[in-house]
C-alpha cells in the first residue's frame, strides 16, 4: 500500500511539473517547451503564459544553456557576483553567467562588461548551445558566426526556424534549439578552457609520437589518435 501510494503521488509530482502553458499547446514546439519545463530548465512567467514569442535576454539565454549542462551545483541559491562589472540586478543569472564563461560556453565583451540584458541573437544562442554539446571553435574551424551556423544546419536545429532567419532569438527558438541538442548537451564533457588549451597540447604530442612509431602498431595509433577517441 505504501509502495502504491508513493508512485501515485510521484506520478502526480510528475504531471503537475508537466503543466503546459496555453500560449504552447498546439505549436510546433510544445513538446520542447514541455520537456524542459518538467526538468527545470526553462520556465513560464508568473502569469501561467510562456510568451513564445518574446526575445530572450543573454543572461537569460546563458541560465536556460547551463541547467541544460546539468551543473553540480544550483546557482539559483549562489550569490556569485562573478567578474564582469555589469552584472547588478542580475544576481539571479550571475552564477549561472560564470560557469557558462568558465566551461568556454560564451565569453564576455572586451571592456569587462557582460550585458547580460542585451537581447540574445540567434547567432549567440546557437553557438552558446552547441559549445555546450562540446562543438569547440578548435574542432569546427573556420571564423565565426558562420562555423556555427553551419554546424547547425548539418544538425538540421534550424529547420524548425523559418526562413528568413532572425537577427534575435525568441524563448521559443531558444527552447526548441535546447531541446534538440539536449542528448548532446548532458553527454558532453564540459571541461574549462585552460584545462582544454593542456588536453589539445597533450593530444598534439601523442599524435606527432603516433606518427613516428613503425608499422601496424604505430599505424593503429595514429589512426586512433585521428579519431577523436584518442582525446578521451
Amino acid at each position: 500500500k505504501l509502495l502504491v501510494a508513493v508512485t501515485a503521488l510521484a506520478l502526480m509530482s510528475s504531471n503537475a511539473f508537466a503543466v503546459v502553458p496555453e500560449d504552447v499547446k498546439g505549436q510546433s514546439y510544445e513538446v520542447a517547451v514541455s520537456a524542459l519545463i518538467e526538468k527545470g530548465i526553462i520556465t513560464g512567467d508568473t502569469d501561467g503564459s510562456f510568451h513564445p514569442d518574446s526575445e530572450l535576454t543573454r543572461a537569460q539565454a546563458c541560465t536556460i544553456i547551463v541547467k541544460a549542462m546539468n551543473p553540480p551545483v544550483d546557482f539559483s541559491k549562489t550569490t556569485n557576483t562573478n567578474a564582469f562589472k555589469d552584472l547588478t540586478g542580475y544576481g539571479w543569472a550571475a552564477g549561472y553567467i560564470s560557469y557558462a564563461v568558465k566551461t568556454g560556453v560564451t565569453n564576455g565583451y572586451p571592456d569587462g562588461t557582460f550585458r547580460p540584458g542585451n537581447p540574445v541573437t540567434l547567432n549567440e544562442l546557437l553557438t552558446m548551445a552547441l559549445r555546450a554539446a562540446d562543438y569547440s571553435d578548435e574542432k569546427l574551424g573556420g571564423t565565426w558566426p558562420s562555423n556555427y551556423m553551419t554546424k547547425a544546419d548539418e544538425l538540421k536545429l534550424l529547420d524548425a526556424i523559418p526562413a528568413p532567419l532572425p537577427d534575435k532569438a525568441t524563448k521559443w527558438m531558444a527552447a526548441e534549439i535546447t531541446y534538440s541538442l539536449l542528448d548532446e548537451i548532458v553527454a558532453a564533457k564540459i571541461i574549462p578552457a585552460k584545462v582544454q588549451q593542456v588536453m589539445s597540447k597533450v593530444t598534439d604530442l601523442a599524435s606527432n609520437y603516433a606518427k613516428k612509431l613503425d608499422g601496424e602498431f604505430g599505424d593503429n595509433h595514429a589512426a586512433l589518435m585521428a579519431s577523436g577517441q584518442g582525446r578521451d
